[in-house]
């Protein structure tokens, strides 16, 4: 599975608010976005599918993820 793949099958229905957060230095949007009030950011790190680089480095959520499930390449490069 990949993590788009793994987005789409979560999102199915649900709505998704995301609240503006700036803009990057390349001018795109920077936001925190949210599924029924949970941080939707924070979900997909949970989940293995992204990594958290806020600083210091030390990721948010250093746990493993779930059994049977592959590590995401940016993940392994960590």
């Amino acid at each position: 599975m990949t993590a788009t793949a793994w987005l789409r099958d979560f999102l199915r229905t649900r709505e998704v608010a995301c609240v503006p957060k700036g803009n990057d230095r390349y001018g795109r949007v920077m936001a925190t976005c949210f599924v029924g009030g949970e941080n939707l950011n924070d979900r997909i790190v949970r989940e293995g599918w992204a990594l958290d680089f806020r600083r210091p480095p030390t990721p948010r959520f250093p746990a493993p993820a779930p059994a049977g499930r592959r590590r995401p390449p940016c993940a392994s490069a960590t």
